[in-house]
């Protein structure tokens, strides 16, 4: 995953296998979540790349992602469903 700073220049901030994909970003305030296609994880990156608050999803293939009032929904091609 990288982001611009603010000179316009990428820059890496995680790079690790246990991303498992990163498909869905949403930001929620100033957190940036993220969920993963090849695995079945939600989960929080903070600003050093580590991997935060952690949920587990009941299948992977994630994809879509959308904040509705205190909810979060996540879509699954595995699962063919919308998880909230």
């Amino acid at each position: 995953m990288w982001v611009i700073d603010k000179a316009g220049k990428a820059k890496p901030v995680a790079k690790m296998k246990e991303l498992n994909g990163p498909n869905g970003l949403l930001m929620v305030g100033k957190d940036l979540l993220v969920n993963t296609f090849r695995g079945d994880e939600i989960f929080r990156l903070d600003d050093k790349g580590a991997k935060l608050d952690v949920t587990k999803i009941p299948t992977g293939g994630l994809d879509g992602f959308a904040s509705l009032g205190d909810s979060l929904l996540v879509s699954s091609w595995a699962g063919k469903t919308i998880y909230k």
